[in-house]
């Protein structure tokens, strides 16, 4: 394993050391989809025992913090939707005109994990915008974890940047052009008019169609099914880039006395329903 040390310069009571082996993430689960996607750069292992350094850190570097703790940043990435722990819509994350950037750590000895991060860590784009307040991706762990910064879709990153602000001092790591590569994902989809059978029989299956036109690079879409029998329920397709797609969307008719039901379709920025008939 490749050892460098760095001359002394950002703070004084930051030493640095391995990352090491660190353990994998297990993959995200549910009953029905996958994480979303991200387009990650190449994962590194470097280390230094000098207590300061001369210039940014690189991904894939770890940083000793008192009481035995330890931080790294690893890789980076991008998404357009955001999966997270929780149920329903409240599940999705997706902003109209946004992407995410997508920053794995890796933390040692740092039990509240995600609270870290929020109080600690900030990403900045190109040297002058700055971006806080994650969401964090199902799949996570105390040992590796992804967090999900909601950035503009027209900021086009040249530099970027993340850096942890502690009692113990500060250090940054910095992105190199692969990492650029990897968070510039263009992200620019419309979503058309749901459409689903006049009538469906109570508690029987039927199928719903959602078009989405992806005029960005390749990306997975997710939503959420509300108002069936199931509901609520995570569907996800994945879009082939500058293509027109249509989502097809298996759902249960709700097993009621009702004349009709209200089926929806909810995608965080948006949504559409539409009155299905009880036969």
């Amino acid at each position: 394993m490749e050892r460098r040390t760095f001359p002394a310069s950002v703070s004084a009571a930051v030493p640095l050391a391995l990352a090491g082996c660190m353990g994998g993430q297990d993959e995200p689960s549910n009953t029905t989809t996958e994480q979303p996607e991200t387009t990650e750069a190449t994962e590194t292992t470097e280390t230094t025992e000098s207590p300061d350094q001369s210039g940014p850190l690189s991904l894939g570097d770890e940083v000793n913090l008192s009481g035995d703790r330890a931080f790294a940043a690893l890789e980076a990435g991008a998404s357009a939707f955001v999966v997270t722990r929780g149920r329903g819509d409240d599940r999705i994350h997706a902003v109209a005109e946004e992407r995410y950037v997508t920053v794995k750590f890796a933390p040692s000895g740092i039990s509240d994990y995600e609270t870290f991060v929020e109080e600690n860590v900030t990403l900045a784009l190109n040297g002058e915008e700055e971006f806080g307040d994650p969401v964090f991706p199902i799949g996570g762990g105390p040992n590796r974890f992804d967090a999900a910064y909601s950035i503009p879709t027209d900021l086009t990153p040249y530099t970027a940047t993340v850096s942890l602000e502690t009692g113990d001092g500060s250090v940054e790591w910095e992105f190199d052009a692969r990492d650029i590569e990897a968070i510039s994902q263009n992200v620019d989809y419309e979503v058309g008019s749901l459409s689903a059978p006049e009538s469906v029989p109570a508690g029987e299956d039927f199928t719903a169609e959602l078009p989405v036109d992806n005029g960005g690079g390749g990306l997975t879409f997710y939503a959420v099914v509300e108002d069936t029998a199931n509901a609520p329920t995570l569907v996800s397709e994945d879009l082939p880039a500058s293509e027109e797609t249509v989502v097809e969307i298996d759902a249960t008719a709700p097993d009621t006395d009702e004349d009709a039901f209200e089926f929806t379709v909810d995608w965080d920025h948006g949504e559409d329903s539409t009155s299905v008939a009880i036969e």
